[in-house]
């Protein structure tokens, strides 16, 4: 959740408006600011707003666990496709990604932000990423390089089977999204590998 920009933003929001409104309402005066002195709050507004804080948290987590669970499905079901970034913004504490894709024989401009990191500080306009893609909607991505612990060189390599319509790919398997199948697989050939 916390390598995209959305539900980062509206997994934090909620819960410091929830509680700057509970303590108004438990301690009964608001903060003055500037060097002014608390002022008296009213209990039943108090009471209203963190009533309200209290739904709107609720309503903005909802939303970032239905973002989450999309990002969670393009890693099972994305199709890899290799794109070129094509501008770089750098804003504070997040950096927002412009690239270039081909599918099915048209060139799409997609648009993502996610976190500074390792892997986004050591990007450069031009380089190739692998994008998951959704094969309905071909405008909502992820770059998965950010969820792993993959070194950048190697987020910036594009795997043999890259640009095509097969949902089995690494990324899911990094992250434990891989089929259960084949994650047992690997797990018993590591244990035997160990013995």
């Amino acid at each position: 959740m916390w390598n995209d920009n959305a539900s980062g933003l509206m997994a934090m929001i909620g819960p410091v408006l929830f509680v700057f409104a509970l303590c108004e309402q438990l301690s009964g005066v608001a903060p003055g600011g500037r060097g002014r002195a608390p002022r008296p709050v009213d209990p039943e507004f108090a009471r209203l707003a963190t009533a309200v804080t209290g739904a709107l948290m609720a309503a903005l987590w909802a939303f970032a666990a239905v973002r989450v669970a999309r990002i969670r499905q393009l890693f099972e079901d994305g199709v890899e496709v290799e794109a070129t970034l094509r501008k770089l913004t750098h804003l504070k504490g997040w950096v927002r990604l412009r690239l270039e894709l081909e599918r099915s024989g048209t060139t799409l401009s997609v648009r993502t932000t996610v976190r500074r990191s390792a892997h986004a500080d050591a990007l450069a306009v031009g380089d190739r990423l692998m994008l998951l893609v959704d094969p309905v909607h071909p405008k909502r991505v992820v770059w998965p390089a950010i969820y792993t612990r993959a070194e950048p060189s190697e987020a910036r390599s594009a795997p043999e089977n890259a640009e095509t319509d097969a949902p089995a790919h690494p990324w899911g398997v990094r992250l434990g999204l891989g089929s259960p199948a084949a994650t047992s697989r690997d797990s018993r050939s590591t244990r035997r590998r160990s013995a």
